[in-house]
């Protein structure tokens, strides 16, 4: 007779709950039992518990089940389940049960959602078959199968006698016919081989484009199963297909080369796509051998820098920035400050900062005293725009400041960025005012910069320092903008706190002042 698979789960369940707990006790209650929250059973004593179980679920199986079956073992164990049931007794005493008297069993929670927890599924009509030696409804994860009341009944025998807190239950256990178990254990194989074809085109078509198993065919032979490629042309175009489509083109990267040195900002990559042709022999192969991993080939194309003898510097992280903005056009006039600007910052541009060295902003551009740098570059008003950009740059990326020098009055132009216009570094070239710093990352830096041009009447300046992808995280928190003594909008007084930490610790804290005084005409 074909059992009902709901209400055996629950009564054994059930039995799992009170097995350990059962003493006798003085008389017998039922009260409206049947998957209804909070209810209580009494019982005057073990026996009649078992035989009412016992009689329970045999006189509830009378219809055919479905087993939703996906591991192939069922382990109840209510922890695991999260189903709640608690156990009292009716008095207070720990001693009642001594007494005689009953125990108390309360179920905090539903049949309907007890079933929403386990993989069961009640149906007649989508169980898994054989039909001309294919499987049919493997998918559906439901089996039809008759129930052994005989083993039944010795596994509620064994889980009252013991001391045991859960049960587990295989199929083999509770199924009177092999053929029916030989179904669930075919489909088992099958899902787990189709799972792997199912990986592996996701993996080539990861947005699911393309029906690859309408190519494929799998047939029984006795007890094992066959797979096959039906329609080998079919499969060719898809896989072409999908080649094209998920193709990636190689990228050269960033990077500038310096001293015979290729200084990488930002990582080459291969491209590549899938090589249709090998890729259909590997999976000819896995329909031979399933039980085998199956393996896509690929076709490269590799960037110029894959190949080169020139050493490689890993300047792939960015480590911090420096930001300020110029106006374009000023009383009419194109800023002549900007020619200045840029050119100070060119001077920097693709410069190594070495673990442990510090940063000379003279030192870099090095002035030849007549109003150029030794490279050529001309030196006048705006220049200071180049050490305001750098410095904001070493403040963000957390390093020592050795040298800082404000300038005389306040500057308008610097007001982008921060909450107060307090972030300058001033320089001139006699008497010396220099920009300092130290890299203690502990890795060499790189300085690049780039400016842009957006259409809001300013020039934007970003000087990056670029170090290894190795190198440690820092944060950088700048705090408690202050501001007083003020005389006017661009007289006052002001500072500002940072505070650096690396890998959690912290480096350094510090503050920065300001004192500017009226400008002299």
């Amino acid at each position: 007779m074909k059992k009902h698979a709901q209400n055996l789960l629950i009564a054994v369940l059930m039995i799992v709950s009170v097995g350990l707990l059962f003493f006798i006790a003085s008389q017998t209650v039922f009260k409206n039992y049947k998957s209804q929250a909070s209810e209580t059973l009494y019982f005057d004593n073990e026996g009649e518990l078992r035989r009412y179980f016992v009689a329970e679920i045999k006189n509830s199986f009378s219809q055919d089940i479905i087993l939703n079956f996906e591991n192939r073992k069922i382990e109840i164990d209510p922890e695991s389940l999260e189903f709640n049931t608690t156990i009292s007794r009716a008095s207070d005493s720990p001693d009642a049960y001594l007494n005689g008297e009953p125990i108390k069993v309360e179920n905090k929670l539903s049949a309907d959602s007890f079933l929403n927890i386990l993989p069961i599924k009640i149906s007649s009509d989508d169980g898994a078959f054989i039909f001309q030696n294919s499987l049919v409804n493997c998918e559906s994860g439901e089996y039809d199968f008759e129930i052994d009341e005989e083993r039944l009944d010795s596994i509620i025998s064994e889980l009252l006698d013991s001391n045991s807190n859960d049960i587990e239950i295989t199929l083999e256990d509770l199924v009177l016919d092999d053929s029916e178990l030989s179904i669930i254990n075919q489909c088992r194989v099958f899902l787990e081989q189709k799972s792997k074809l199912q990986e592996f085109f996701q993996a080539i078509d990861p947005k699911e484009q393309y029906d690859f198993f309408g190519s494929f065919k799998y047939t029984l032979d006795g007890f094992s199963g066959l797979w096959s490629i039906e329609k080998e042309s079919a499969l060719k175009s898809l896989l072409s297909s999908a080649s094209e489509k998920y193709k990636k083109n190689k990228y050269e990267g960033q990077y500038v080369e310096k001293d015979g040195k290729i200084l990488l900002t930002k990582e080459f990559e291969s491209g590549q796509k899938l090589d249709v042709e090998q890729t259909f022999i590997n999976l000819k192969a896995w329909t031979d051998n399933p039980s085998t991993s199956i393996n896509a080939s690929y076709i490269y194309d590799r960037p110029e820098l894959y190949a080169t003898e020139k050493e490689v510097l890993d300047f792939t992280k960015l480590l911090a920035s420096g930001k300020s903005r110029l106006d374009i056009i000023r009383n009419g006039h194109t800023n002549v400050g900007l020619n200045f600007a840029f050119t100070g910052l060119f001077a920097v541009d693709g410069t190594v900062i070495e673990p442990g060295e510090e940063f000379s902003y003279i030192g870099t551009i090095r002035p030849t005293g007549d109003g150029f740098t030794e490279d050529g570059f001309g030196i006048g008003g705006g220049i200071c725009n180049s050490t305001t950009t750098i410095f904001r740059a070493a403040l963000e990326a957390g390093f020592e400041i050795t040298e800082r020098n404000q300038h005389y009055y306040n500057v308008p132009s610097y007001e982008w960025g921060y909450p107060l216009n307090i972030v300058d570094a001033a320089y001139y070239t006699s008497p010396k005012v220099d920009l300092k710093f130290i890299n203690d990352i502990g890795y060499p830096v790189l300085m690049k910069f780039e400016y842009s041009r957006p259409g809001d009447n300013y020039q934007y300046h970003t000087v990056n320092f670029y170090t290894s992808s190795e190198a440690p995280n820092r944060e950088v928190e700048l705090f408690n903008w202050q501001k007083w003594a003020e005389r006017s909008e661009t007289v006052f007084q002001g500072s500002f706190d940072r505070k650096v930490t690396q890998d959690g610790n912290v480096l350094r804290e510090d503050t920065f002042k300001v004192s500017y005084r009226p400008k002299q005409n």
